[in-house]
């Protein structure tokens, strides 16, 4: 008999469905996820492979940011994300940003940090940080996502209301509808 980490395993996430998104056709289901490891070199050493972090949170966008320094700030993401195993999604909405990083805690530290100091951002509020076992952003090192591309379904859905008043969304709130916007983008 062999021993119990011999046998490959799905992990599988529980997702709460808000009431607005079950009238568009969805349910709560099981959603089987891959597990799926971070770079070995950029992996604490006490951690061990595959114990990751995801951090959500919320900042106010700095009075006069563009397009291009929106843009800026991806570009920037996909330079240094990728190599250090952070995957994760960027919203910017209303003049607010909600985002979650996914990767090593180390170098979390390191990314909040920087973003801490980066004068696009103000009001910076970490909503959460919890250990994960696999990744819901998988394969982004950031996604972008702005007014344009979510569907006006999808914010009736959630409650949004202009001005976008992050305070009235719970953290794993704010996670399922950025899960949300990746899948469900505006097509013009």
């Amino acid at each position: 008999m062999g021993r119990h980490d011999d046998i490959p395993w799905q992990h599988a996430t529980r997702t709460r469905i808000p009431h607005g998104l079950r009238t568009l056709g969805f349910s709560d289901v099981d959603r089987p996820v891959p597990p799926q490891a971070a770079p070995p070199e950029v992996v604490p050493p006490e951690t061990g492979p595959g114990l990751m972090e995801r951090l959500v949170y919320v900042s106010r966008a700095a009075q006069g940011l563009d397009a291009g320094q929106i843009y800026a700030i991806i570009r920037q993401a996909h330079a240094g994300n990728g190599p250090a195993g952070v995957t994760g999604v960027l919203l910017f909405l209303d003049g607010w940003f909600v985002q979650a990083l996914e990767g090593p805690a180390r170098t979390l530290d390191a990314w909040i940090s920087r973003i801490r100091q980066d004068p696009r951002h103000a009001a910076l509020q970490v909503r959460s940080r919890e250990r994960m076992l696999t990744r819901v952003f998988a394969g982004q090192p950031m996604a972008l996502r702005t007014r344009a591309c979510v569907d006006a379904r999808l914010l009736e859905a959630f409650g949004y209301r202009p001005g976008f008043p992050v305070g009235a969304f719970p953290a794993d709130v704010l996670v399922e509808f950025l899960v949300q916007s990746c899948r469900r983008c505006r097509t013009a």
